[in-house]
């Protein structure tokens, strides 16, 4: 089947499901319209309804991820597995503060390749065969882990750019005269973004009583940078040996900034190289679509005989190279 009737294809059963999930709606907010229209009569309720059909979405989905979750739980591998999700979770939000939510989402989206795949089979698009049903669910389970990647080099890149401003208000909160929990409050107070997230969590720490050193180790590991971590080390030494903290403030402030002005430099430096190494990756799948699109059945012969996946491995394999070896002429080492 084209590429055309595929894409029909996925168009009309997402279609046909938003049809059936509007038709439940409907009757469903009849049925409470209906209700409500009786207890107006006799002055029970005087309320507005606000509800939609997005807000109502999202409570099927909730209820529908918290019951999996459940299910999910009592298992103690997928305990143990969720563990390492806890650095995306955070506490102060009652909707992301349990990393097992995050195995419940990988598993629906498995499920829902699953349900495309077997749809495609249904019409004849796909052969749902043992083999591509593992591989399917095993694509869907582990697609929302690059979106978490993505996300989590943007809250990185964000706590960065935080981080010199954090600093900067902690040197001069010290040069007043501020202690060390007078100055986390105050910088927490100060800043925003995610940074300022991480900050109410050194601050809840120290108001539980934890000390200094574990606190900032914590965050150190948290946010993983090597400004956090020199801050880190540099408070624990001070508060164990004494010393001028102005001056280690002082110090890391202008380390901030030198290697801000040095990034700076490097990326404009790299940023041909950056945007030629996109052209020669991007160019190849470029050219394969264009082929495709103007003419469906010129790869048909590669994946008609074994010789044909035996080429489009090798073209695999070469093309990673290919990206591998660009990808390093480019690079400019940073000391």
């Amino acid at each position: 089947m084209s590429f055309v009737k595929v894409v029909a294809l996925i168009i009309n059963s997402v279609l046909v499901l938003l049809l059936l999930l509007t038709l439940y709606y409907y009757y469903h907010f009849n049925k409470i319209s209906g209700y409500k229209k009786r207890l107006n009569k006799n002055d029970y309720i005087k309320k507005e309804d606000n509800s939609n059909l997005y807000d109502y979405l999202i409570n099927i989905y909730h209820k529908i991820r918290d019951f999996i979750n459940g299910i999910l739980s009592k298992s103690y591998f997928l305990s143990d597995y969720a563990k390492r999700y806890e650095k995306y979770t955070n506490k102060d939000d009652p909707e992301n503060n349990n990393p097992m939510t995050y195995i419940t989402i990988k598993v629906l989206c498995g499920l829902f390749i699953l349900v495309l795949l077997l749809l495609s089979d249904a019409n004849n698009v796909v052969n749902a065969t043992l083999a591509n049903i593992i591989l399917g669910f095993i694509i869907g389970f582990f697609l929302p882990d690059l979106l978490l990647i993505g996300r989590n080099k943007l809250v990185k890149k964000d706590m960065e750019n935080e981080m010199l401003k954090a600093v900067t208000i902690m040197n001069n909160s010290f040069k007043v005269g501020y202690s060390i929990m007078q100055t986390i409050d105050i910088t927490e107070n100060e800043i925003s973004g995610n940074l300022k997230d991480e900050f109410k969590k050194i601050s809840r720490d120290l108001h539980y009583g934890l000390d200094l050193e574990t606190v900032f180790k914590r965050f150190s590991k948290r946010v993983n940078m090597q400004i956090a971590t020199y801050m880190a080390t540099s408070l624990t030494i001070l508060n164990k040996t004494g010393g001028n903290i102005i001056k280690v403030f002082s110090s890391i402030e202008r380390t901030i900034f030198d290697n801000r002005k040095l990034e700076e430099e490097l990326r404009n430096l790299s940023a041909p190289a950056k945007f030629l190494y996109r052209i020669l990756v991007f160019v190849p799948l470029i050219f394969v679509l264009l082929i495709y699109v103007l003419d469906p059945t010129y790869f048909t012969p590669l994946f008609s005989n074994p010789l044909g996946y035996l080429i489009i491995l090798v073209v695999l394999v070469l093309y990673i190279l290919y990206i591998i070896i660009v990808k390093r002429v480019i690079r400019i080492k940073e000391y």
